[in-house]
């Protein structure tokens, strides 16, 4: 899944950051394709949350015990050979870190996206069978309602039904 092209396109993690900067800044047009590239190619959780560690000058030890979990499972997550399970991302909002739902959904991107990668490359399904970034789909359309709903029985209240 990553190619030699694909990390060239990663202005974050290629050495060469010359290729993306001009003056210290990263000209639109690239930020634009690293942001699609991105939609194809999400971070693990874990990615993240080794980020945060290092913005908050936090070590492995002390962020399982903030969160009340073993270091090795942690250290796993960090390394993205685990899953942010649930159970994590409650532990970790509960730490005062980013929702819960926000860290499920990062882990949610990025099993889908893999998944339909491994899919396309393997010739399970066609490219265009499932978008390249299959959690950003036009919302469902919404139902339409009947106008003229079939009507309820009247009931008694239920303190009339009581004794």
């Amino acid at each position: 899944m990553d190619s030699d092209s694909d990390r060239a396109l990663d202005p974050v993690r290629d050495p060469r950051p010359d290729l993306y900067s001009i003056d210290g800044s990263v000209p639109p047009e690239v930020m634009q394709e690293y942001g699609e590239w991105l939609r194809r190619n999400p971070a693990h959780p874990g990615w993240h949350i080794s980020q945060d560690l290092e913005r908050k000058s936090l070590s492995l030890d002390e962020a399982a015990d903030l969160f009340g979990v073993e270091r090795a499972d942690l250290a796993e997550v960090i390394a993205g050979r685990a899953p942010v399970t649930a159970e994590l991302a409650v532990r970790m909002q509960a730490a005062g870190w980013m929702r819960a739902v926000i860290w499920m959904r990062m882990q949610i991107r990025y099993d889908l996206v893999r998944a339909r990668n491994h899919l396309v490359d393997s010739g399970a399904i066609l490219p265009d069978a499932v978008p390249a970034d299959p959690v950003s789909l036009p919302p469902e359309p919404e139902l339409e309602l009947d106008p003229d709903p079939v009507p309820r029985p009247e009931t008694e209240p239920a303190a009339a039904l009581v004794g």
